[in-house]
């Protein structure tokens, strides 16, 4: 849009192209990502450190893993708990 307004004479700089666009209704607002805390570590329970940092499983069912995956759905959020082996 600047690039139109200076072929036709016009010089207009950025803050003043936002006020302007916000003027009219024709600027978009983003709405700011929203980042989820999966860990509390604040809390009465016995915090564990990282026990299997040098660990390495030899056979079958030594080690579970987890994963928590959220979706953003139109009907609310999503939570997806995918426990597995390794």
């Amino acid at each position: 849009m600047q690039v139109f307004l200076s072929s036709h004479g016009l010089r207009i700089g950025r803050d003043a192209m936002f006020n302007l666009l916000a003027e009219k209704g024709l600027l978009i607002i983003r709405r700011k990502r929203r980042n989820f805390i999966t860990t509390l570590s604040k809390h009465r329970f016995k915090k564990y450190s990282n026990i299997i940092r040098e660990f390495t499983p030899i056979a079958p069912n030594q080690l579970w893993v987890s994963d928590i995956t959220y979706i953003h759905l139109s009907s609310g959020l999503f939570v997806f708990d995918n426990g597995c082996l390794q």
